[in-house]
């Protein structure tokens, strides 16, 4: 767990950032995140899961159409 001193100096950094980000202070946010998602194997890490399951899903995933229950949709004619 975080201590609160950990916590109030990110709170702290992430205010400062955000700042400098809506008073044009700073490189754009791009660059950041970039920048902290290559330094951060966490964030790395879940996106590879993240890609992992939507290409797994994609591959195996039939489409399964269901009729309506009777009386949902309006006559055809």
């Amino acid at each position: 767990m975080i201590s609160m001193a950990k916590m109030t100096e990110l709170r702290k950094t992430v205010l400062e950032e955000l700042a400098a980000i809506t008073e044009g202070r700073c490189e754009s946010t791009q660059d950041q995140m970039v920048g902290r998602f290559l330094k951060w194997e966490d964030w790395q890490r879940a996106s590879q899961a993240v890609q992992r399951g939507l290409s797994a899903e994609e591959r195996n995933r039939q489409p399964a159409f269901l009729s309506p229950p009777p009386g949902w949709l309006p006559p055809l004619s």
